[in-house]
């Protein structure tokens, strides 16, 4: 008697069923080994100078109380800039999705209409997304800001922050204020709220002036 498979003895569907999961599982085990090849050494995925001025640090997300890591990106005009050369001031760091586009941009110009008060509380506003250094020089040209933008090309230093992506899938819009000993005293992260980045970081700068904080 001629073998039958015991997939061919099972009713139409269960027989398809069990089929689609035989293929599944096959798929499986032929590409996750080497999409997980693939994938950087643990030791190696972040790079961008992981220092929280001198100490070393983890990937895990900055939190309010923590020391801000150090790093070093390009800014707008191609000169490097590294955040513990603003030691002794109030640094707002302001992670946005994308230049030049309507979000970020009303983010942006709201910190650049409210600089004068930034700039009487004696801080630094550097703003960081993943743009490149031309497409940062054309935003900040493009929108007249007073301010630094960093190209975070690759995405590093969001990595280093634990910057979230909002679904996963969009760069997180996450402003950070850090007072004059390097130390983050205030976290706000709101991806559609725009406006509130620039009023929240002058409320947490004001605490600093005030010696609250």
């Amino acid at each position: 008697m001629a073998f039958v498979s015991p997939l061919l003895r099972l009713p139409t569907t269960q027989r398809v069923s069990r089929t689609v999961c035989a293929t599944y599982w096959q798929t499986r085990r032929q590409f996750i080994p080497a999409i997980a090849s693939r994938r950087a050494p643990r030791s190696s995925r972040f790079t961008a100078s992981p220092r929280r001025y001198g100490a070393t640090v983890t990937a895990s997300a900055v939190t309010e109380g923590s020391m801000a890591p150090d790093f070093t990106l390009m800014d707008q005009d191609g000169k490097p800039t590294t955040l513990s050369e603003f030691r002794g001031q109030p640094v707002v760091l302001a992670f946005y999705p994308s230049a030049s586009t309507p979000g970020c941009t009303k983010e942006l110009c709201r910190i650049r209409d409210d600089f004068p008060k930034f700039e009487k509380l004696n801080a630094v506003v550097l703003g960081v997304s993943s743009n490149t250094v031309e497409e940062q020089k054309r935003f900040a040209m493009a929108q007249q800001y007073p301010f630094r933008l960093l190209a975070d090309v690759g995405g590093k230093v969001r990595k280093l922050y634990g910057v979230p992506a909002t679904l996963g899938l969009l760069a997180g819009r996450v402003t950070y204020v850090i007072d004059k000993d390097g130390k983050v005293v205030k976290v706000h992260n709101s991806q559609m709220d725009f406006e509130s980045h620039a009023v929240e970081a002058e409320k947490a700068l004001s605490l600093l002036g005030a010696g609250g904080a």
